[in-house]
């Protein structure tokens, strides 16, 4: 009961909870906020250039996917919807 209780910032909680726990709500706003302001400079450096300028990449968070990840595999996703009992 205690151990649940333990804030994300203790050895304990970092060592056994991974990436996910590493960041909490400010860490994860304020990688929003960078965010919004690389593309804002983005786009005024985009109109104001004559060739393309790529976009900037965004900070990447723990324990998100990025959208080129891919969530589950149809199989994963099978398995989960019958209980495992169904094979592609």
């Amino acid at each position: 009961m205690l151990l649940g209780q333990l804030p994300r910032e203790s050895g304990l909680v970092q060592r056994t909870g991974g990436d996910v726990v590493r960041w909490g709500a400010q860490e994860h706003l304020l990688a929003s906020v960078v965010d919004e302001l690389r593309i804002i400079d983005w786009h005024y450096v985009s109109s104001h250039s004559r060739k393309r300028v790529p976009s900037p990449p965004m900070i990447p968070r723990p324990g998100v996917r990025t959208p080129s990840e891919p969530v589950m595999s149809v199989a994963e996703f099978a398995a989960q919807v019958s209980g495992g009992s169904m094979t592609i």
